[in-house]
């Protein structure tokens, strides 16, 4: 039997649990608890959400009658009764999400930390038969793409210290609260807030364009078919259960087929469908030159045009591409200076440096050149004027072109720098690679349970088939 675990509730542990390995039970508990204890909450945000959507529907019917001069005090007074009802149904979320939290901080305390002598710790043996055993990538996960756009001015406290990076971080973890895992916001919001603090403290912020996407990848990692090596399954079971041990003598074997279930279950994680979350930062800088005074104005001129820009794009790959592609456009085109700070979960995109190369030349043939060789027209020519005119229009038409053709370099260096085009480059290979799907965070794992008989029958017909009997 497989079972389906969201990682939104239960945080996935590397030193714990693995693809292809065993769940230990006191884990599967946990998820239990955590699954019990948030299942309040998950009731009262679908009634809430539900209670949303129609009153917005009840809106645009009322703006429709509005707009054709048609009155109706009894629709107005459902419609106000209805909004008490969705006031009261939100007043019964934010009681549910309180309790839910304190149900969750309870179990963490009853969890503990792990010890050395926990079941995860000593399950060292791997009960699934590798070579039957197939992991392969499957284009069966459901596949979206969410991203959010927002410009934040920076601004500051009654102590003159910036509520920036605060704002930021608090808007970050808001939408990956909703769209990932707390997890995720959590890590989100917390390297986005120690970015914003360092380029808050060491530059003079404008304000800060955030672009936050996310992203639920199509292939899925799963092990198709699961398989026991039925000797490790059997010693695994009895490491994790000793009171409750499987005998492997054909007598026990052929009469644990037949018995009742045990309460007990060995749990692999054989599957798992994957996200990755992309945060972008660009800060606009203030000007040094202190007569721009339009820098502040110009800076909220081009991050609300950004801002629309990403709101009006649809959620596919494809759009996320045109924006990345429109936000360039409309940065580069600015005056404004700008800093980038990224942060990804998930995969690593391409990161690309701009190199700016600096040249600094000098003109041939210099002013003085030109003088020395005027005097001696000058001087050789005095009794021709004609000729002296000629040579002389012949040598500034000369000294034209070599403006233009002949300058000779004297110095070159380069630079490399990562600005605005370079983070949208990231974005759209960030986009790209999430379309891929082939690598990603854990969103969903996929547990295959397998039962004291399951475990029994396997071995017996591996060990004990009908054609050939025998004792082990």
């Amino acid at each position: 039997m497989s079972l389906i675990i969201p990682v939104s509730s239960a945080t996935y542990d590397p030193s714990s649990l693995g693809l292809g390995k065993v769940v230990p039970p006191e884990k599967m508990e946990y998820f239990r608890k955590v699954w019990l204890a948030e299942e309040p909450l998950r009731q009262a945000q679908k009634k809430l959400d539900s209670m949303v959507q129609s009153h917005g529907q009840l809106q645009r019917v009322n703006d429709q009658m509005e707009g054709m001069d048609v009155k109706s005090d009894e629709f107005k007074s459902e419609t106000e009764a209805f909004k008490n009802k969705m006031s009261q149904s939100a007043l019964a979320f934010a009681k549910a999400t309180i309790a839910a939290q304190e149900k969750l901080d309870e179990i963490e305390e009853q969890q503990g930390p792990p010890t050395f002598n926990s079941s995860s710790r000593r399950i060292a043996v791997n009960p699934l038969d590798t070579e039957k055993s197939e992991l392969k990538q499957t284009p069966i996960a459901s596949e979206s793409f969410t991203m959010d756009v927002q410009y934040f001015r920076n601004e500051f406290n009654s102590q003159g210290v910036s509520t920036l990076p605060a704002t930021v971080s608090r808007h970050i973890s808001e939408k990956y609260a909703v769209w990932s895992s707390p997890d995720i916001a959590n890590k989100m919001s917390k390297n986005a807030y120690h970015l914003m603090a360092s380029q808050s403290k060491n530059h003079p912020i404008l304000g800060t364009i955030a672009v936050v996407a996310n992203c639920t990848h199509k292939k899925a990692d799963f092990y198709d078919p699961v398989v026991l090596n039925n000797k490790n399954a059997v010693q695994v079971w009895n490491k994790l259960f000793p009171d409750d041990k499987l005998k492997t003598s054909k007598e026990a074997i052929e009469e644990q087929v037949k018995a009742a279930s045990s309460k007990n279950a060995l749990h692999i994680l054989s599957g798992t469908t994957k996200s990755s979350s992309f945060v972008g930062l660009v800060h606009l800088m203030k000007s040094d030159d202190e007569t721009n005074v339009n820098s502040s104005q110009q800076a909220d001129k081009v991050a609300k045009e950004i801002e629309m820009e990403g709101k009006d794009s649809k959620t596919t790959g494809a759009s996320a591409n045109a924006f990345a592609e429109k936000a360039i456009n409309l940065l580069s085109k600015s005056t404004l200076e700008s800093h980038c700070s990224m942060v990804v979960e998930g995969m690593i995109p391409e990161v690309k440096a701009t190199t700016i190369n600096t040249n600094v030349q000098q003109l041939k043939p210099d002013t003085e050149e030109v003088m020395k060789q005027l005097e001696t027209i000058m001087k050789s020519e005095q009794q021709d004027k004609q000729k002296l005119s000629a040579q002389f229009t012949q040598l500034n038409n000369e000294h034209i072109k070599s403006v233009v053709a002949a300058l000779g370099e004297k110095y070159e260096s380069s630079q490399n720098v990562f600005d605005a085009n370079n983070l949208m480059t990231c974005f759209t290979d960030f986009v790209t690679k999430a379309q891929e799907g082939t690598i990603g965070n854990p969103f969903n794992l996929y547990v295959t349970e397998f039962t004291k008989n399951n475990i029994a029958e396997s071995y017996r017909d591996e060990f004990y088939p009908p054609e050939e009997g025998g004792d082990e």
